[in-house]
């Protein structure tokens, strides 16, 4: 043990791995190396660890990471859950709990085959009195480890308004976590709105502009996408309800320019529907006119040579 000694609340780096190694050898270093250096401890096999180890080094990391937003010393927590009693990990979700330490919590239960820890963080899932980053964390577990169960309850309880969710954060975590073998092309035609959050990118713009259109199979469903995304683009429903005021007119600029993907993918997928032997004219042409006339609000091409890009197989 005199090689190991602690400087500064842990081993020098070298020596760690080494370490972590040792740890599942010897008991009384493990123990040893639990209260000196716990991430180092919790780098080794932990599963060859006792319950009551692994039990210790959770309280140890609970204590350590007390009073910290983030951490990003330890990332292997999810063996550290093993026959770990539900009683040891549920303080950990509560909102008294820092930020880190409720992270941790949510990769242990990852972690974990106990169905009353996975109800505890879907019902956290659900709380939108929860902080949205907290959330979003666990709808990604949770449609990880059970997207069967407990996705379906997401899919049911997961559609906030922007004042819940105005950057798309988890809409998009469900969307990605689900599709296609969870949730179907239609359901998530459902939930399909305007980007929100402005033009930086994130999951929800990633699956419209990309994801969503790999799931689609058939004719059928490209129509049906088609139809519901043009009524979205559509800027003659923009009419109603008087002049804007300067705050919605802002709003609705930044929703524009972070459509700005969602919709060049609208009308690659027109274009393919425009080339398809069994087009129909009466069905597109509304399509057509949409993708002409927002093409400037949009960020995408002039009206004139859209129109012609997208007419040109008509000929």
């Amino acid at each position: 043990l005199p090689a190991f000694a602690a400087e500064l609340g842990g081993l020098p780096f070298p020596v760690r791995e080494t370490a972590s190694f040792l740890a599942g050898m010897n008991s009384s270093f493990r123990a040893w190396l639990i209260e000196n250096d716990t991430i180092a401890a919790c780098n080794g096999d932990t599963r060859s660890y006792t319950a009551a180890d692994r039990l210790q080094l959770i309280r140890k990391l609970a204590e350590q990471f007390k009073g910290l937003n983030y951490q990003v010393e330890f990332s292997r927590v999810g063996d550290l859950a093993h026959d770990i009693p539900e009683q040891e990990l549920r303080p950990l979700l509560q909102r008294s709990s820092s930020p880190a330490v409720r992270s941790l919590a949510i990769e242990m239960i990852a972690g974990s085959s106990s169905s009353a820890l996975r109800k505890l963080l879907l019902e956290r899932a659900l709380d939108d009195a929860e902080e949205i980053d907290l959330r979003v964390r666990a709808i990604d577990v949770l449609c990880r480890i059970d997207p069967s169960d407990c996705g379906q309850k997401l899919k049911a309880g997961i559609n906030p308004g922007p004042h819940l969710d105005p950057r798309d954060e988890m809409m998009g975590a469900v969307l990605q976590g689900l599709y296609p073998d969870s949730l179907s092309v239609d359901e998530a035609l459902a939930c399909f709105h305007l980007p929100r959050g402005g033009i930086r990118r994130n999951r929800y713009k990633d699956f419209w502009s990309s994801r969503f259109w790999a799931g689609v199979e058939s004719v059928d469903q490209r129509r049906r996408a088609l139809n519901v995304l043009a009524q979205a683009f559509d800027l003659r429903g923009e009419a109603v309800g008087g002049v804007p005021s300067e705050e919605e007119q802002r709003a609705s600029s930044g929703i524009a320019w972070g459509s700005r993907e969602v919709f060049e993918t609208f009308c690659a997928q027109l274009k393919t529907e425009v080339s398809a032997p069994d087009f129909d004219v009466d069905m597109i042409a509304p399509w057509l006119h949409v993708a002409s006339m927002a093409g400037p609000r949009y960020g995408a091409l002039p009206a004139t040579s859209l129109g012609v890009s997208l007419s040109s197989p008509l000929r």
